[in-house]
């Protein structure tokens, strides 16, 4: 047991030898250079380390860098807890509680994870904890300032919100509670959200959407959306309110990202729709509509919908439908068309 102490100039290293190694940040192998430390009432016997940390910065084997830290530490061979903790890093600042049980990243019953922050963080000091993401996520993910307040548990393999904050600065805000589950695997992901978004510059959003998405559907500028999310795998499900520059809607609908089989209600007020699906020959709607089909490029041919609307006004390619009320089926390159 140690009064206080200063170290400069130091290094620490922990291994548990009956751990395999993981890739990036690996609580279970620590490798600390650089570091420098002020401390109080520290004790350490064996696996058992405590002390309340005035001040230290260090670098990690993994990447992890950090210039400034504060907290009381708790630390043994099964969990790590920092309570009232002041995080700084090159472009990130933190402030709240955190506790991490030491098997958090192992890929087969991983342990958990509970913090309570607020702040802005940057996706480069994250690294060292993304290594599983695949390269297309990483590339999308924003570059300037995260701002968050978040209270979370879980892991890589399944995290409660309750709720997450997260906003960039005259760009895009979001409020969400629920769950996600296999939420670095975009094959197996699952969730249940309520979200309340706000997107004045969604280009990170539009970066995210997988291919079989993005190459049809945009995320235009200037939307709000607020509802809830239901997702299974290749199954999305939801039931959401938009509003602002592009016109009012509400949504209620599904979409299968494998199959592209989709089923739409909606009812909307002025939706610029060819803002949201660029490549179609879609103009401003207002109206209700039933949609039910498979694909997205319906002047193609590839593609075929079934659709029962009572529009206010619309315009699809050479069609006017103001003011009618019929059904619409789409397919093998062919438009058939009953009007009430």
């Amino acid at each position: 047991k140690v009064g206080s102490l200063d170290w400069h100039k130091g290094q620490f290293h922990m291994n548990r030898n009956f751990e395999p190694r993981q890739k990036g940040f690996d609580a279970a192998h620590l490798a600390m250079t650089e570091l420098n430390l002020g401390m109080d009432s520290l004790v350490y016997a064996g696996k058992d380390i405590s002390a309340n940390i005035r001040a230290a910065n260090l670098r990690e084997q993994s990447g992890l860098t950090i210039t400034n830290l504060r907290t009381s530490l708790r630390m043994d061979s099964l969990s790590m807890s920092l309570p009232n903790l002041f995080l700084q890093m090159p472009g990130t600042e933190l402030a709240g509680n955190f506790r991490m049980e030491m098997n958090v990243f192992e890929e087969t019953n991983p342990g958990r994870l509970y913090a309570d922050f607020k702040g802005f963080l940057s996706v480069a000091d994250m690294m060292p904890f993304l290594t599983s993401l695949d390269k297309h996520t990483l590339r999308a993910l924003p570059s300037q300032p995260i701002t968050l307040r978040t209270h979370m548990q879980g892991n890589l393999k399944y995290i409660t919100l309750n709720p997450l904050q997260v906003s960039l600065t005259d760009s895009f805000s979001l409020l969400a509670k629920g769950w996600i589950a296999q939420p670095t695997n975009m094959a197996r992901l699952r969730a249940d959200l309520r979200v309340d978004m706000r997107a004045e510059h969604p280009d990170f959003i539009n970066r995210l959407l997988p291919k079989s998405i993005s190459q049809t559907v945009h995320i235009p500028n200037g939307i709000a959306l607020k509802g809830d999310i239901h997702i299974r795998k290749n199954q999305y499900k939801a039931d959401l309110r938009l509003s602002g520059k592009q016109g009012k809607a509400r949504l209620k609908g599904s979409y299968n990202t494998a199959t592209q089989a989709y089923n739409l209600l909606a009812d909307a007020q002025n939706l610029q729709l060819g803002r949201f699906l660029p490549r179609q020959n879609l103009q401003p709607f207002s109206g209700k509509i039933a949609a039910k089909g498979k694909g997205t490029d319906l002047l193609g041919g590839k593609a075929s919908a079934n659709i029962a609307a009572n529009i206010r006004k619309f315009r699809y390619g050479n069609y006017i439908l103001d003011n009618i009320a019929g059904k619409i089926r789409l397919g093998n390159g062919l438009t058939d068309v009953h009007i009430k």
